[in-house]
C-alpha cells in the first residue's frame, strides 16, 4: 500500500468508499487507516497471515513527495519494489522466467476484473500463484509485472519488445488513473 493524503484517498486504497470508512469504521481497522494516512508516498506491505498480519514500512516517502494522492505510476512503481524486496522476484528470477512468460502473467492480471476472476487461459504458472484482488490492485500488479518484463527484455537486448511492454505499463497506468479519478469524483 502507498500511503495517501486524505481519508478519501485512504478509503480508496482500502477498497472502501469514504462513507463506509467514516460510518462503519470497523470495516477498516485502526492500523489500516493509520498506514493509509501515513506520509504520502511511503510504501507498506502486509507481513504475516490473514487476520494476524502487521503493516511494515518497506520504503519511506521520497523527499519532496507532493502531498496529493499517489498516481497510478507511483502505485505501479511501489508494487514493483514490493515484488522485488518482499517477494524476492529479483532480476535473476525474472531473467530465468523470460519476458514472454512475465508478459503472459501481466496480461492475466490486466484482464482480471476482481478477486473472483479465473486465471487467463495462458496463465504461465501453477494455479496456486493466481491471486487476483480488486480491479485496481490487478491493474497495479499487471503494470508492475509488465515493467519487470520490459526490464528483462532490455537486459536481453530485445529493445522492440521492451518498448512494447513499456507501452503496456503506460496503458495500465492510464486505465488505473481513470478508475481512481472516477472513484474520487463519485465520492467528492
Amino acid at each position: 500500500m502507498v500511503a495517501a493524503t486524505s481519508r478519501k484517498s485512504a478509503a480508496a486504497l482500502m477498497e472502501l468508499t469514504h462513507y463506509e470508512l467514516m460510518t462503519y469504521g470497523l470495516l477498516a481497522n485502526d492500523e489500516d487507516e493509520k498506514v493509509a494516512l501515513a506520509s504520502p508516498g511511503a510504501v507498506f506491505f502486509r507481513k504475516g497471515l490473514a487476520r494476524t498480519f502487521k503493516w511494515v514500512l518497506l520504503r519511506p516517502a521520497p523527499v519532496g513527495m507532493p502531498t496529493n494522492k499517489p498516481t497510478a505510476q507511483q502505485l505501479i512503481a511501489a508494487e514493483r519494489v514490493r515484488q522485488v524486496e518482499v517477494e524476492g522476484w529479483t532480476n535473476d528470477h525474472d531473467d530465468r522466467q523470460g519476458a514472454e512468460v512475465l508478459e503472459l502473467a501481466a496480461v492475466s492480471y490486466r484482464d482480471a476484473a476482481g478477486p473472483d476472476s479465473a486465471p487467463h487461459t495462458q496463465w504461465p504458472w501453477d494455479p496456486q500463484w493466481w491471486k487476483p484482488r480488486s480491479r485496481q490492485e490487478n491493474l497495479v500488479r499487471a503494470g508492475a509485472i509488465y515493467q519487470a518484463a520490459a526490464d528483462t527484455a532490455e537486459r536481453a537486448g530485445d529493445y522492440a519488445r521492451r518498448d512494447s511492454l513499456l507501452g503496456h505499463v503506460a496503458s495500465c497506468s492510464i486505465v488505473l488513473d481513470s478508475i481512481l479519478a472516477s472513484v474520487e469524483q463519485s465520492e467528492g
